[in-house]
């Protein structure tokens, strides 16, 4: 983001007394992917920002590109949101999840693959936590990994 003219990094607070750009820019459905991806960053990263320091008109301006951003980010890739799973793709279970980590040789997915197979199978996260707390509890976790307790085993051959 640039304010006056000059670049602010990423990670780093608009300096005191800059103006935020209050310009739309480029619609969003007219930038390359990988434009697409660097200004929805962006947008996230200066958000806190415009939240506690902006004028109700940046504050309005930086929602509506927020928003268009993410609508058009949506509407490229369905499949790499909660939202856009929801709209179809491979339709799935509990069992169909718990089968992915029955498949593996130790029964366990680091934490982003199990996310994604989630997502592939269009679990909301609410369900996926339901096997976690579940009592007996179907998963566990392991520091970054997700594995099948025994339970989980048990449950899934009485379901096949």
């Amino acid at each position: 983001m640039t304010t006056s003219g000059t670049a602010v990094p990423a990670g780093e607070a608009i300096p005191p007394g800059e103006a935020i750009p209050t310009g739309k820019g480029v619609p969003a459905s007219e930038l390359s992917d990988e434009d697409l991806e660097h200004q929805g960053t962006q947008v996230h990263q200066t958000r806190n920002w415009v939240f506690l320091h902006g004028t109700a008109e940046q504050f309005q301006t930086h929602t509506e590109r927020m928003l268009e951003l993410e609508q058009e980010y949506l509407r490229r890739h369905p499949q790499r949101t909660w939202q856009g799973v929801e709209a179809g793709g491979q339709r799935g279970d509990e069992r169909d999840f718990l089968e992915r980590f029955a498949a593996q040789t130790d029964g366990r997915m680091h934490k982003l693959e199990a996310h994604q197979a989630a997502r592939e199978l269009g679990l909301r996260p609410e369900r996926v936590a339901a096997l976690h707390r579940q009592d007996p509890p179907l998963l566990t976790t392991e520091g970054d990994d997700r594995v099948l307790t025994d339970a989980g085993r048990a449950w899934l051959e009485n379901r096949n």
